[in-house]
């Protein structure tokens, strides 16, 4: 097959915002979008962004066309990861381009057998977590000088992703949730009661432990405060009564869990809408960035979660 490259381009915000201004995409900016829409129509979503562009494109050192497909020359595609620790400790799918389901098999429940007995009647079963992009959307406010900087094109666009990620974090580790955000992992799980004493978390561990999963406490400001009023001792080192933990300030304050991540999926799509307004602040020297991702999460089991509110206040879960 013959082989046709294009001229090699790299993306510029200062170029892309130009074309939104004129309110017409061309160029390479023109074949990402309808490469992105084409992806998200044939998953059957009926994608109504404006300007959907593939990420690998925003960090790309050139942009280029072979037998008329887009093709991303870069050394640097893992850093569209992500990048919180939290997240690095969960099964994570990054730059998806379609749905996905990951299969769940329940015990096979093998039997030591006397020579001629049989294997019992229980089935197990071969079930699966079905995952679908979901759109979480951001803003800030940029100089048009940083904008005409295309030196600073990939720093605007960590900051905005940086911002939607700890926002998927905050969503992920609360049993709150409002309209089109995904329920946290905390809405179905094994909400442990009140609290009393140390060994109500002790207690979380096992809750998890004993369905065959090992994991780490997740606890939030109010909770290590609360925890450290009891106990100075509660913390050693690198353990808290024994295990793991991660002290993380984006989940719902005065919880506690204690949660298998490896067992927590999280998703993240390649495809992303860009929208600069060029107008609204444009009499302060600023544009309006605009950027929505896809993601998704969700926990493989209900029982590799177990958690309380330490406050006692009150709390929607399933005991």
């Amino acid at each position: 097959m013959k082989n046709n490259a294009e001229t090699k381009v790299k993306f510029s915000l200062k170029e892309f915002a130009e074309n939104q201004e004129k309110r017409e995409l061309s160029g390479i900016y023109k074949d990402m979008q309808e490469e992105a829409l084409s992806t998200f129509k044939a998953m059957g979503f009926n994608c109504t962004d404006a300007n959907l562009i593939d990420k690998r494109g925003l960090i790309a050192d050139a942009i280029y066309k072979v037998d008329g497909q887009l093709q991303y020359q870069s050394n640097d595609f893992k850093d569209l990861n992500f990048k919180s620790t939290i997240l690095q400790n969960c099964e994570t799918f990054n730059n998806m381009v379609s749905n996905l389901s990951v299969p769940i098999i329940d015990d096979t429940n093998p039997q030591w057998l006397d020579e001629t007995a049989t294997l019992s009647t229980e089935t197990p079963n071969v079930g699966s977590v079905k995952f679908f992009p979901k759109r979480l959307s951001t803003k800030l406010n940029v100089s048009k000088m940083v904008t005409k900087q295309r030196v600073t094109d990939y720093d605007v666009i960590s900051n905005i992703n940086s911002n939607l990620e700890n926002k998927l974090i905050s969503s992920i580790f609360t049993y709150n949730h409002t309209q089109y955000e995904p329920e946290g992992i905390f809405n179905n799980t094994n909400l442990a009661g009140g609290y009393t004493d140390l060994d109500d978390i002790v207690e979380l561990a096992y809750n998890v432990q004993k369905h065959g999963a090992i994991g780490c406490y997740i606890i939030s400001p109010k909770a290590k405060a609360m925890i450290l009023e009891e106990n100075k001792e509660a913390f050693n080192g690198d353990k808290f009564l024994g295990e793991s933990y991660i002290i993380n300030p984006l989940m719902e304050d005065g919880i506690i869990a204690y949660v298998d991540l490896s067992k927590l999926a999280v998703c993240s799509w390649q495809f992303v809408d860009l929208t600069i307004d060029n107008i609204t602040l444009s009499t302060s020297g600023q544009d309006i960035y605009y950027l929505t991702g896809y993601y998704d999460f969700k926990l493989y089991k209900d029982c590799f979660c177990s958690w309380l509110q330490m406050d006692n206040s009150s709390a929607n879960g399933n005991g």
